[in-house]
């Protein structure tokens, strides 16, 4: 289960230490790609070959929106190999997409990990205050 946050740094080189419970969990090779709200998110190949199978199956009716959306998705993905010391190399390209400079939170989300710039989800964080979180819990009936 992939669940809790880590602060780390983001080396000169591009390169982060994934946590090693994290690393456990998904294996030696993951993916990683653009997501929503501004950050990136890491999956295990066979959960970004089910999103695909999804974005697949709704293509073959020729929906432009699937098209676009998997053209971009897939475009702005990356594999992700641990070294040694369990650091990942994030590209040049995702990280200034997602506006990552320096220091990040990796989030655990159950299916993925996210990858925020630390700023950012701070930023988020202080707005997502707790009155809001009472509204999401009742609403989704959680």
């Amino acid at each position: 289960m992939l669940i809790g946050s880590y602060t780390h740094s983001i080396d000169d080189k591009g390169r982060m230490i994934f946590p090693l419970k994290f690393r456990e969990e998904m294996g030696p090779v993951m993916l990683v790609t653009r997501w929503r709200d501004g950050c990136l998110a890491v999956f295990t190949q066979d959960e970004f070959m089910k999103m695909y199978a999804r974005m697949n199956e709704k293509s073959e009716s020729e929906d432009e929106d699937i098209t676009e959306l998997a053209r971009t998705l897939l475009s702005n993905t990356s594999e992700l190999e641990p070294d040694k010391q369990g650091r990942v190399l994030i590209p040049a390209e995702l990280r200034a997409r997602a506006g990552i400079t320096r220091d990040v939170v990796i989030a655990g989300l159950m299916n993925r990990v996210e990858i925020w710039d630390k700023a950012r989800w701070d930023n988020r964080s202080n707005q997502s205050d707790d009155d809001r979180f009472e509204q999401l819990m009742h609403k989704l009936r959680i």
